[in-house]
């Protein structure tokens, strides 16, 4: 490897110990998209809309049944979710029979929508796949039918979140190349850059471009960094190609306008860079985004490093090795790491280096890479 490229990779690196550096001053109040508080006020916030809808579609009785028929089926899945899956069968069974009480309307429909949802987890839990997929496909048949019916656009970002629910689904049995792709296609979808998916059927993208583009940008961060932790942990090219492919990365930067934080947008574009061999290109966006540290990248800047360490991990340069080593002494204070990507670390560092020259490195690595 020449000089420069070494250079190079001692500019990533210092960009890393910058960003660290930031990560440990206080830090004012700021929103982390991919908390679980913003989790939560996003799904609140999805939830206070779809409600508004009720006011003039059902009468105050109906709305009343249909929140307590939805706490039953919530129940349900908190349960599971606890590992108490026959107590989550007994709350599902509650809340289809407060379900059958209630009239046709705007209520009875979305509520499909909301128990099946919520019991294809239960599905999930107990390894059911195909039922699984079956009730998720009732779910979107609901959803669809609350866009046509009442044209309530809203609802096509819940298809996308039952949408990743399949991809999910796909990930726990095995099925990763169809879940990288279906992820990809969301985020692709997402961004305008196609008209359909692969999954259920009428998409409209003048329906997503009514949706609030705030709850947009929070579900690209959900899709795209829950799919880059996992494509990160697995070394198969072809898995990157499956998910990229589909998401359509564009290269102006007007693309990144549905990213909550831009970087995202570009660490996808590094890794495009990557895949197509020009490391030089890969390496330079790495520098660019990665001082300003974790927050509004949420696990993402993680994978970013993991995967960093793994393309060091391939140059047996002395420069290379020294990344490695300092990744392996750094990693146990990488707050909210996630085990899939500590896991893929410690590979890396275990093939890349024997624990004596490991030790090694880290002393020279303080001298001549530290930031």
């Amino acid at each position: 490897m020449n000089i420069a490229v070494q250079n190079n990779f001692y500019r990533v690196f210092s960009a890393y110990r910058q960003g660290i550096v930031m990560k440990e001053r206080p830090a004012k109040a700021e929103p982390d998209p991919d908390g679980q508080a913003s989790s939560l006020r996003r799904r609140l916030d999805f939830d206070q809309l779809s409600n508004c809808a009720c006011l003039g579609l059902s009468s105050p009785q109906e709305r009343l049944a249909s929140r307590e028929t939805g706490w039953a089926a919530r129940r349900g899945f908190l349960a599971a979710r606890a590992g108490e899956l026959t107590l989550a069968r007994e709350h599902f069974a509650t809340s289809w029979n407060k379900w059958r009480d209630l009239k046709e309307g705007f209520c009875r429909t979305r509520l499909v929508g909301i128990i099946e949802g919520y019991e294809a987890y239960l599905e999930y839990r107990l390894s059911c796949r195909s039922e699984a997929r079956r009730r998720l496909e009732r779910a979107l048949d609901s959803a669809l039918l609350l866009e046509n019916r009442y044209g309530l656009t809203l609802f096509e970002l819940q298809r996308m979140q039952l949408g990743h629910n399949l991809a999910r689904i796909d990930w726990r049995f095995g099925f990763v190349e169809d879940a990288f792709s279906l992820a990809g296609a969301l985020v692709g979808y997402l961004q305008g850059r196609r008209r359909d998916l692969p999954f259920h059927h009428d998409w409209c993208g003048e329906r997503l471009r009514s949706c609030p583009v705030y709850l947009r940008k929070a579900m690209i961060v959900q899709i795209a960094g829950e799919a880059i932790d996992q494509l990160v942990s697995r070394p198969e090219s072809s898995l990157w190609e499956a998910f990229l492919g589909e998401a359509k990365i564009g290269d102006e930067r007007s693309s990144s306008q549905f990213f909550a934080d831009p970087r995202l947008w570009h660490w996808m574009r590094a890794r495009r860079s990557r895949l197509q061999g020009d490391c030089r290109q890969y390496l330079e966006i790495l520098e660019e985004i990665l001082p300003p540290g974790p927050r509004g990248l949420g696990t993402s800047y993680y994978s970013i490093l993991v995967d960093f360490a793994d393309f060091c991990s391939v140059d047996r340069s002395i420069a290379a090795r020294k990344v490695v080593g300092f990744f392996s002494r750094d990693a146990p204070k990488w707050k909210g790491l996630p085990a899939v990507l500590a896991q893929r670390l410690a590979e890396i560092c275990d093939a890349s280096s024997t624990p004596s020259s490991v030790v090694d490195l880290r002393s020279d690595s303080e001298a001549r890479v530290g930031a």
